[in-house]
């Protein structure tokens, strides 16, 4: 449920930033080590990849980090109060992000896409892993 209000909260945010916030975040947030370590692979292409994001990629993710935050929300709920469903509704609701995930991926090549659909991996797993303790109670 803290990972869905976190993802909401980030979406909110950026969607109501002017352009181009999540380059001045990224190199607010990477100033130190690149004064420090001006090689550094990782930085570099959180760089790159911040600098390359188009406004339509911004609000790309604005939406994306809205949408997938509430749906978590509303499925850690419906998990909680084990609400009949719920863990096939989180998992078609999982699957079908990471469906348009991947979807958007293929078009844009954008790696962090890839990050997405690894989260929301694990996340399955620890639906299913819950599932099954479940069932074994």
């Amino acid at each position: 449920m803290l990972l869905g209000l976190a993802q909401f909260g980030s979406g909110l945010v950026l969607f109501l930033s002017p352009g181009g916030a999540i380059l001045r975040l990224v190199n607010w947030l990477t100033r130190t080590e690149m004064v420090q370590d001006p090689q550094d692979r990782f930085v570099q292409f959180m760089q790159t990849w911040a600098s390359q994001l188009s406004a339509s990629g911004e609000g790309f993710y604005s939406y994306y980090l809205l949408g997938h935050g509430l749906l978590n929300v509303f499925v850690a709920l419906a998990l909680l109060w084990h609400l009949p469903a719920s863990y096939q509704i989180s998992l078609v609701v999982l699957i079908g992000f990471m469906v348009a995930q991947m979807w958007e991926y293929f078009h844009t090549f954008d790696l962090m896409l890839i990050v997405l659909t690894v989260i929301d991996v694990v996340v399955i797993a620890i639906i299913t892993l819950e599932r099954r303790q479940r069932l074994e109670d």
